[in-house]
């Protein structure tokens, strides 16, 4: 704005100096200095007016370049939001997934927690022989007894006692007890 009112006025004065300059063709001292000084006015309108332009021209080379710089911002900007709206829909792929696999989780659950409890595990393993005789490693299961034990390999009370050195028929869960192999 500034510079288009300095441009107006500079074109009023080169236009009052060419109008005085033309309207006193006679050549008195008065008008002399007059048109040296219309002159040297005129002169000094001109480099304004050159100064002008060139401010001017490098303006619009500033405007020109930071219009392109807005063009990449904007280019940016909208190569962000589409990554973005893509990241969004992944995380909203994957937490769907997420929370099927817990309602998959939760219903196993549910399921195990309903089911009766498996039946006691029992680990056979064969010993080396001890002394003449063989045995077979046993471990005590929850509820297990020395009689339900001895009945069920076929020996008799007495010998697992004797085999394990027992003073009682007490046992523990998770007990080791050989058995005689007969």
């Amino acid at each position: 704005m500034k510079m288009t009112i300095r441009m107006f006025f500079c074109s009023v004065l080169l236009f009052s100096a060419g109008t005085v300059f033309a309207a006193g063709q006679q050549q008195t001292p008065a008008s002399t200095r007059n048109a040296r000084y219309f002159e040297s006015l005129t002169a000094n309108l001109i480099q304004e007016v050159r100064r002008v332009q060139d401010d001017n021209a490098e303006l619009s080379i500033q405007v020109a370049e930071l219009q392109r710089k807005l063009r990449e911002v904007t280019a940016r900007n909208e190569e962000m939001a589409q990554e973005m709206q893509k990241m969004r829909r992944q995380f909203a792929v994957e937490s769907e997934a997420r929370e099927a696999q817990m309602r998959e989780i939760a219903e196993q659950l549910r399921k195990l927690a309903s089911a009766p409890p498996p039946p006691p595990v029992t680990k056979k393993e064969s010993a080396p022989p001890r002394d003449s005789g063989r045995y077979e490693i046993f471990e005590v299961p929850r509820g297990g007894t020395l009689s339900a034990i001895a009945s069920a390999f076929n020996v008799s009370v007495q010998d697992i006692m004797k085999a394990n050195n027992l003073k009682n028929d007490r046992l523990a869960v998770g007990q080791k007890l050989k058995i005689p192999i007969k």
